[in-house]
């Protein structure tokens, strides 16, 4: 009897230890439509993490770090080397040290998510949040405030400008994090089948927002994760007799074509980017929002610097310098730009070649995990929103910044810890 006891209250222990933990996680996840709330909940799990660590025992399956270590290196290392001889050492130093938390915080999650029930409800609650922030942005879009009270247009804008921020407001992040977290949303409506909810409400309503807030970059985010998709099909060979798939592809085409037809201000915007074909460059910089001009610049800090970058978070320091004259964001008392926004670009000038090509072996890992799965599971969806976070191409926010790493690595720590889960299983 007293065996049982023991028994007992060890398990009812774990399970509150497990609804902790996944009230902690969640807070992170919820604290990034914040400006600054989400490192109090990172905070709290790197020194969780740090605690754990050093009171883990080797015998236990959660103590395995080596992948997240190794992976973690991969872009670290670069950074502590380009800091040697940065341009502007203080800030680099900063970015370089504050990055390390990101470590013990991604072990803790890991940790987590190998306690039971905890892998299964951190997805179940992640899941029921991405649906409040769709059809709150829905709200948002037909009655022009959402939940908060925050209004459909920002503050910098006019009303006839007005773009879908959702419970993200002031700032325009709602569609590039959406972007990034498709392929769970996907994976629960190939988990429905043939309910009416996935498909002819949510996965319709989740591409018209993305679509209704004008963020190309978060286009080009959907279209990167829908390309890796089709593709794991195409050679599982089960594009054609996957039901999911066609219902899913035939969604978006009628999504896209409906919002494009009926939309006015986003045909206007469609137009205005056929600026990219047209062979002109400075056409081509205009419909790139002057990203061409931010390149041009990263061009000459890379030739100057080829190996190990100018350090994290130099770009803004050296703008100027390396800018021609008449370039756009030097003009009308603009004074350059923060990063490059081109993750390409970033990890060269910042980290040099050393740098990029750690960033490719960390992504090829990815990439070589995603496509090593046999059908579209759990495993695969998150792989899949690493690959779309830390996509080449994606021209957004800073590789190196606070806010994007601290997604991405959450994501990788949930990434590695599914597919422990799944090969447990």
């Amino acid at each position: 009897m007293q065996i049982g006891s023991v028994d007992s209250y060890t398990v009812t222990q774990m399970r509150i230890e497990g609804y902790v933990c996944v009230a902690i996680i969640l807070l992170a996840f919820c604290g990034l439509a914040t400006q600054k709330l989400v490192h109090y909940p990172v905070g709290f799990m790197a020194i969780a993490g740090i605690f754990l660590f050093s009171l883990r025992r080797v015998d236990t399956p959660h103590t395995s770090i080596s992948p997240l270590l190794i992976l973690f290196v991969l872009l670290w290392l670069p950074m502590c080397l380009a800091t040697i001889g940065a341009v502007a050492m203080k800030h680099s130093i900063s970015t370089t040290l504050t990055y390390l938390h990101f470590l013990p915080a991604a072990y803790f999650i890991m940790y987590a998510c190998s306690r039971p029930g905890v892998y299964f409800w951190l997805q179940k609650c992640i899941l029921w949040l991405i649906v409040f922030v769709v059809f709150d942005a829905m709200l948002q879009f037909f009655s022009g405030f959402n939940v908060l009270g925050y209004p459909h247009h920002g503050p910098n804008r006019a009303t006839d400008d007005a773009v879908l921020t959702g419970v993200f407001y002031p700032k325009e992040r709602l569609a590039l994090v959406l972007s990034v977290l498709f392929p769970i949303v996907l994976h629960y409506i190939k988990e429905t089948r043939l309910k009416l909810f996935p498909y002819v409400i949510l996965l319709p309503s989740y591409l018209f927002v993305i679509l209704m807030t004008f963020k190309r970059s978060a286009w080009v985010m959907l279209a990167v994760g829908v390309a890796y998709l089709l593709l794991f099909l195409v050679l599982k060979r089960a594009m054609l007799k996957s039901l999911f798939s066609i219902r899913s592809i035939l969604i978006l085409v009628v999504t896209v074509s409906v919002v494009v037809t009926l939309g006015s201000t986003l045909s206007d915007r469609l137009s205005k980017n056929l600026g990219f074909f047209s062979g002109d460059l400075e056409q081509v910089d205009v419909a790139s929002n002057y990203r061409i001009s931010l390149w041009k610049t990263g061009y000459e800090i890379v030739k100057d610097r080829p190996v190990l970058g100018i350090g994290p978070r130099g770009f803004r320091h050296v703008y100027e310098e390396y800018s021609e004259a008449d370039n756009f964001w030097l003009q009308d008392g603009r004074d350059g730009q923060t990063h490059p926004h081109s993750n390409i670009v970033e990890v060269f000038v910042e980290t040099g070649i050393l740098g990029f090509l750690g960033y490719l072996l960390l992504y090829s890992y990815f990439v070589f995990r995603f496509f090593r799965e046999e059908y579209f599971s759990d495993s695969l969806a998150w792989s899949l929103s690493v690959l779309i976070v830390w996509c080449p191409l994606n021209t957004h926010l800073a590789f190196y910044g606070s806010y994007w790493s601290t997604f991405a690595w959450m994501l990788v720590a949930i990434s590695l810890a599914s597919f422990r889960s799944q090969t447990s299983d």
